[in-house]
């Protein structure tokens, strides 16, 4: 099965937050934990991965937070949970233990097909389409 890890999903919404404010404000990590109501330090380390993969930017003190340093426009969901947890997991089974002989799944015409269209889909989506996350 292909699931999020909390780690890109914590990415993806702050990226989208992030986004969404007024554009060449840097965003403080408090701002984004309050309105994710996650842990900071969770955070700040999802944060220092995108900012080492220069997704955003960071700058220290009073006036400081983040930035993005891509384009939302061209910044697509896939490249965001791929730069925080690698290339999306292909390998799994829909019932949860694969009992099967190998190459007998009666899923797995089916569950590439699903795979396939949401990477797709994962690529198409961008943090431009995110709404709802304005000050």
């Amino acid at each position: 099965m292909i699931n999020f890890t909390g780690a890109s999903n914590l990415g993806v919404h702050a990226m989208a937050y992030i986004a969404a404010q007024t554009a060449g404000s840097p965003v403080t990590l408090r701002e984004i934990t309050d309105h994710l109501k996650c842990s900071g330090a969770h955070l700040a380390k999802v944060l220092a991965k995108l900012t080492h993969d220069e997704y955003l930017e960071s700058s220290r003190g009073a006036a400081g937070g983040y930035r993005l340093k891509v384009d939302p426009v061209n910044t697509t969901v896939l490249e965001i949970v791929e730069a925080i947890d690698g290339p999306l997991p292909w390998a799994g089974c829909l019932l949860g233990e694969p009992v099967c002989e190998p190459g007998s799944c009666v899923f797995q015409g089916l569950f590439d097909e699903m795979r396939e269209r949401f990477a797709s889909y994962l690529a198409e989506v961008t943090l431009a389409d995110f709404k709802g996350f304005s000050r």
